[in-house]
């Protein structure tokens, strides 16, 4: 995915590196999509930096980048087995709106999960 955000340049389309004491902590990455759509390509965080808030500030910071392009919908793809991801996008704002039940994916069985907010500016 990232090799696509690098070929697909624009303003908006931004990729986030979070750096801790000199280590790289985790990622986000968000592209524009068309009516005013934009989509979080991933959220990553390396386990050694998990707890710390770190994931919530991403989260922000591209809802934050997302109202300033004027964007109107922030949407992302999860997995039903990742729960602390989905509570925080749930705590974020996201709600589930599309799911697709039993898709083989990492040699397992999982529910794929699209999720939305609908930003107001400010």
């Amino acid at each position: 995915k990232m090799a696509a955000i690098l070929d697909n340049p624009q303003d908006f389309n931004t990729i986030w590196i979070a750096d801790i004491n000199n280590h790289r902590a985790g990622s986000i990455a968000v592209t524009q999509k068309p009516d005013n759509t934009a989509f979080i390509n991933f959220l990553l965080v390396k386990p050694e930096f998990r707890g710390r808030g770190l994931a919530r500030h991403l989260l922000n910071t591209v809802i934050t980048h997302t109202r300033n392009h004027h964007l109107k919908v922030l949407r992302l793809e999860t997995y039903n087995c990742l729960t602390a991801a989905r509570s925080l996008y749930a705590k974020t704002g996201f709600k589930l709106y599309k799911t697709n039940p039993s898709v083989k994916k990492f040699s397992r069985t999982l529910d794929q999960e699209f999720w939305e907010t609908v930003l107001t500016s400010g």
